[in-house]
């Protein structure tokens, strides 16, 4: 086993443990670490990040009625691409489509210069002329993200039975390829949204042991993992097995039995710990500091 491979664990069991003092109301610092003291890392787990617990509360409504599949699926992927939860409170749930009253409500924001979008995921602004022809003739260039996002949902919508269909699958993969088709989709949104899925509906996926959507970032910390150069290109056929055989090793060094990881953990934290490297070596800096948490003083 390599150093590096040896850091990979260190960082996965570090980063949880953090949380867990955290959540504790332990008080600030949780760790001896200085780069995870002054970098801010993501979970272990996505489903304890903040933005994706407002999700859960945020589609709880919907969850009692499993009949409606279609509209858990629709706003779920609707929720992640905007991925920011003031927008998505102002928008509220979508029972049943009306383009034109999530535009105006979006145009609102805009007028007001509200942030409409997050940073976290990029959605690209391209949708093919075809689609924009026959689901917005009337709109002319210059378009903007607003107007391209609410053709996305449109499409989104009409074709919402056909992507849930997906799921009797119980593959992820397959879920992802479906809802890839979409304008401004493409397949690592699709993941995030795949992901959501595995809170609730998906909860049984057939293949979270064994596909993953592997990013850019999930194949640097491999290689680091493996002593190779940091930023060489790996194809992600290959990159899956690799974090397979990691993942079916963890049962011998994850400290926390009851919280199982699946291969989702895998790739994210690889992703992660990738930034973690490139600071420990110099090579780069993750874009956000951790904000020290105020000390509460006694009155």
């Amino acid at each position: 086993m390599t150093k590096a491979a040896k850091m990979f664990r260190y960082w996965m069991i570090e980063r949880e443990r953090i949380r867990r003092q955290r959540s504790a109301g332990e008080p600030w610092p949780w760790t001896e670490d200085q780069i995870l003291q002054t970098y801010r890392f993501c979970n272990v787990f996505r489903r304890d990040d903040k933005v994706t617990q407002h999700y859960l509360r945020w589609i709880k409504p919907l969850l009692t009625s499993m009949n409606r599949l279609d509209l858990v699926v629709f706003n779920t992927a609707m929720y992640r691409l905007f991925n920011r939860p003031e927008t998505l409170d102002h928008i509220g749930l979508v029972n049943a489509y009306h383009g034109r009253r999530i535009t105006m409500k979006l145009r609102g924001m805009q007028k007001r210069k509200d942030k409409i979008f997050t940073g976290a995921f990029m959605v690209t602004g391209k949708v093919p002329l075809e689609i924009m022809r026959r689901y917005a003739p009337r709109l002319q260039p210059p378009i903007n993200k607003v107007d391209l996002v609410s053709v996305a949902l449109y499409w989104l919508w009409n074709h919402r039975d056909e992507i849930t269909s997906s799921l009797e699958t119980r593959r992820l993969e397959k879920f992802v390829g479906a809802l890839s088709k979409t304008p401004m989709f493409g397949r690592f949104l699709s993941y995030e949204v795949a992901t959501d899925l595995t809170y609730h509906v998906m909860a049984r996926a057939k293949d979270q042991d064994t596909w993953a959507h592997v990013g850019p970032g999930a194949i640097k910390g491999l290689n680091f993992y493996h002593g190779r150069q940091w930023d060489a290109s790996f194809p992600q056929k290959e990159a899956l097995p690799e974090m397979r055989e990691i993942l079916q090793g963890s049962g011998n060094w994850w400290p926390w039995p009851k919280r199982r990881l699946h291969l989702r953990e895998i790739e994210h934290s690889l992703c992660e710990f990738c930034k973690y490297m490139k600071v420990l070596h110099g090579l780069g800096r993750p874009r956000e500091k951790y904000k020290q948490p105020e000390r509460r003083t006694e009155t």
